[in-house]
């Protein structure tokens, strides 16, 4: 959450950032626990209800690493590089959204994982991007497509575009029924947070923050959000 990290970052002042990208907070994950989107086409809530998984997911790294690799083919992005280091000198500022309506899919579009990641990139910091769960390997594969492209824009400048469909390779058919590179929220499923609740385990975090300030002998002042 946005409200607590970034007074975390005013207090701690990191030399680096390390963000863990891992795909199982998508809505179309089995565990079905949240239900966030890649990017602003539908951004998404946490589902507070946890739901039973009766069905293990045991397949191989092998099968989830290569739908993701025909994805970044697209973009010739190697699927060897295992972080991206912020350049100072090449960064931007964040673009404003493209419309909905565009034939391309551009890395412009902020919103769910793609929104957080852009914030962090703002910092100007060495980050390494690292994967993580994700157990619908397809939307494994295009949710991690759309973080590289938006974090080679967001430090390089290159505002690559990526075609919204998917490319036709040997695992095309798990990319079922659309096709393409977004993954959305689902738009009827309940809300079951309650922002009260919400509310107070923002401050509940922000009291945690400012006592291991107080402990490390951190400049600070009493941390709110508007901090």
């Amino acid at each position: 959450c946005w409200r607590v990290l970034a007074p975390l970052a005013q207090v701690v002042r990191p030399a680096a950032v390390v963000v863990q990208c891992g795909a199982d907070c998508l809505a179309s994950d089995p565990h079905r626990i949240f239900n966030l989107s890649s990017s602003p086409r539908g951004c998404g809530h946490v589902n507070s209800a946890f739901l039973d998984i009766s069905d293990k997911v045991e397949q191989g790294a092998q099968e989830k690493l290569l739908p993701l690799e025909a994805l970044l083919e697209v973009v010739n992005v190697s699927t060897e590089v295992t972080g991206l280091t912020v350049d100072q000198d090449s960064c931007q500022t964040p673009h404003p959204p493209c419309s909905t309506e565009t034939d391309v899919y551009e890395p412009t579009h902020v919103g769910g994982y793609a929104a957080l990641l852009r914030r962090i990139l703002t910092w100007r910091l060495p980050t390494l991007l690292l994967g993580g769960g994700g157990y619908h390997f397809a939307d494994s594969a295009r949710l991690w497509t759309h973080l590289t492209q938006v974090a080679i824009d967001e430090t390089k400048g290159l505002q690559l575009s990526l075609d919204p469909d998917i490319p036709i390779h040997s695992f095309l058919e798990r990319y079922g029924p659309d096709y393409t590179v977004q993954v959305s929220a689902e738009p009827n499923r309940r809300d079951l947070n309650i922002p009260k609740t919400v509310d107070e385990h923002v401050r509940r975090l922000l009291h945690q923050v400012d006592m291991y300030a107080e402990l490390n002998g951190l400049d600070r002042t009493p941390l709110t959000e508007s901090s």
